[in-house]
């Protein structure tokens, strides 16, 4: 994985620009991901052979019409198949995104934030944190039937193949998850 110099781009969260990190593949180009949380993530991710667009996101105050506006113009630009992945605070953008398309193959959401009430219609998986009871996973489980439902206690070694497998099988390149 060869992370790439950091690019200057819109600020989903925020005004004006921002930098953001840029990973090419080393191998071959699994498809374009939109990463919002951490640098380690993103690292995982182009390693497996994703060109990879990672931005840390804020710990409050988002605004996630802006931000999916902003986002959808960026992967608008990004060559297919395309992905996004939102950790936490950024779960409900990349959810909101795939519930739109957006030009998205597949999408997925780490961590604590609370799903909208209408499903995805492309594949999406949800690799949730400690901070879920039991009872409201179940309770996901049986709103959204079709969605890949795992907890992040298994590892982020785990999480990653998850992810991937669905990533894989979505784009047509792989069986999965």
């Amino acid at each position: 994985m060869s992370r790439q110099a950091d690019l200057v781009l819109p600020d989903p969260f925020g005004e004006g620009s921002v930098s953001w990190g840029h990973w090419g593949a080393d191998n071959a180009r699994r498809g374009g991901l939109v990463l919002l949380g951490p640098t380690e993530a993103a690292e995982g991710f182009a390693e497996a052979g994703y060109e990879v667009w990672q931005i840390a996101i804020p710990d409050a105050g988002l605004d996630p019409s802006r931000a999916c506006q902003v986002l959808a113009a960026m992967l608008d630009g990004i060559e297919g198949p395309r992905f996004i992945i939102g950790h936490d605070a950024a779960g409900p953008c990349a959810w909101r995104l795939a519930i739109i398309g957006a030009g998205l193959t597949a999408g997925a959401a780490y961590g604590a934030f609370e799903p909208l009430g209408e499903a995805p219609a492309l594949p999406f998986i949800l690799q949730l944190d400690a901070a879920w009871t039991d009872d409201s996973v179940e309770g996901l489980r049986d709103r959204f039937a079709e969605l890949k439902i795992h907890r992040l206690s298994s590892g982020a070694d785990l999480a990653r193949l998850r992810t991937l497998a669905v990533f894989s099988r979505a784009s047509g390149r792989g069986e999965g998850a």
